[in-house]
């Protein structure tokens, strides 16, 4: 019962993990899941926190190109860079707007506007939040309404978020097929425990079948692993 009570466990944890990764990019808070400016996979150990901070990192991606537009048409009527984050931080929610709000919190404490948004960089680790803060370090330092660079930015981003979602929703036989692949040996397991069968017994109380089946179960979660990883969202 022991056995068969683990294999249950480790079933529904695959179940689990498949639903988690079944999401779009973008949706369930940036899907669950981006992905999102963000998205990196959490890492193990982190628990629920990490993974709170993987979803609000996607679901800021599906804004930053909003975020991008509003900072373009601001910039383009003449206003500086922090009075066009303080007008776009309006036009956002969730998230991002609180990223958006701390660059503007450190920057009102006296932080240089170079400083804040590098700090917001290293903490999105995205790749769309680099190519905004870079481009809105350009606009800063060459000065004037220069728009078309952060409209190409929004353009951009939003061009990088389809491409994403269509590139997940590619990827949906593949993710169901996975589900289905990992899901047989915990079943498998479960009826032969269930049929107390001699091959049962022999696994079950002899010390070859204990290394036969610990080599099994290190095989299949590595599997697991492996398949997570290969069929996770596409990174922003």
């Amino acid at each position: 019962m022991t056995l068969l009570g683990v294999s249950a466990v480790v079933f529904l944890a695959v179940l689990g993990a498949q639903l988690l990764l079944s999401t779009a990019p973008g949706g369930l808070a940036g899907r669950l899941g981006p992905p999102a400016a963000t998205s990196r996979m959490p890492r193990p150990g982190r628990g629920w926190a990490a993974l709170r901070s993987w979803r609000d990192r996607r679901a800021s991606a599906a804004q930053l190109g909003r975020l991008a537009e509003v900072l373009a048409q601001t910039v383009g009527v003449g206003m500086s860079i922090p009075a066009a984050l303080e007008h776009a931080a309006r036009q956002v929610s969730g998230p991002l707007r609180g990223e958006v709000e701390r660059v503007l919190g450190e920057y009102h404490l006296g932080i240089s506007l170079s400083g804040a948004l590098r700090s917001w960089k290293q903490r999105a680790g995205s790749r769309d939040v680099d190519l905004l803060v870079e481009t809105l370090e350009l606009v800063r330092q060459v000065g004037g309404s220069m728009s078309a660079p952060l409209a190409q930015v929004a353009s951009t981003l939003d061009r990088r978020r389809r491409d994403r979602q269509d590139a997940w929703a590619q990827m949906a036989e593949a993710r169901l097929s996975a589900a289905v692949v990992a899901a047989v040996p915990p079943l498998v397991t479960l009826l032969t425990a269930r049929s107390e069968s001699e091959a049962w017994q022999v696994v079950t109380e002899t010390p070859a079948g204990h290394l036969a089946l610990v080599f099994a179960a290190v095989s299949w979660l590595l599997g697991v692993a492996i398949t997570l990883c290969l069929l996770r969202p596409p990174r922003p």
